[in-house]
């Protein structure tokens, strides 16, 4: 059973020719019992999370996502046509960090303390880089939008730069 409600306003337009209302503060009133409204509550909290879950699937990248997103097509198989994108070039940026980071586990094992340096360097240039060309294409709108994930890294590679030359001065 619905009941409408009048509200304490209501104002109306009035000009020489006609009068029309612009808002009207009548309120819809559903008188339901305590189990339709528990359950109501119930199927909107479900639609919530499956809501939630579907915009974290849809938005939330792990690296491999995001380095492979720009060779990615709409037929979901690798196309050359990225190159001529400008929001290319950040990840670009990204995969080279990728290959450089690899090589510089590898080069651990044969202890080659000047590349591992050498390659640290390069990473941090192309963090930076892939961050700034993310900032001037628009991808990142605001600062705030890069996560800790970045700022962990752009440490962790800071700190296998120091520890490299300390290891090379001995």
């Amino acid at each position: 059973m619905e009941k409408l409600v009048p509200g304490p306003t209501e104002l109306t337009a009035k000009d020489s020719i006609s009068s029309k209302t612009i808002i009207n503060d009548t309120i819809k009133v559903e008188n339901i019992s305590k189990q339709e409204s528990e359950k109501q509550l119930k199927k909107a909290l479900e639609e919530r999370k499956i809501n939630i879950q579907k915009a974290k699937k849809e938005y939330t990248y792990n690296f491999y996502g995001i380095v492979m997103q720009p060779f990615k097509s709409e037929n979901k198989r690798l196309s050359l046509a990225a190159f001529s994108n400008l929001s290319f070039y950040p990840y670009l940026a990204l995969l080279l960090f990728f290959v450089s980071t690899i090589s510089m586990l590898v080069l651990s094992f044969f202890e080659r303390i000047k590349a591992i340096r050498i390659l640290g360097i390069l990473n941090l240039l192309l963090l930076i880089t892939s961050m700034v060309l993310y900032y001037a294409s628009e991808v990142i709108e605001d600062l705030n939008q890069i996560k800790i994930g970045f700022y962990v890294v752009f440490i962790n590679t800071f700190l296998i730069i120091i520890f490299a030359n300390r290891i090379k001065t001995k």
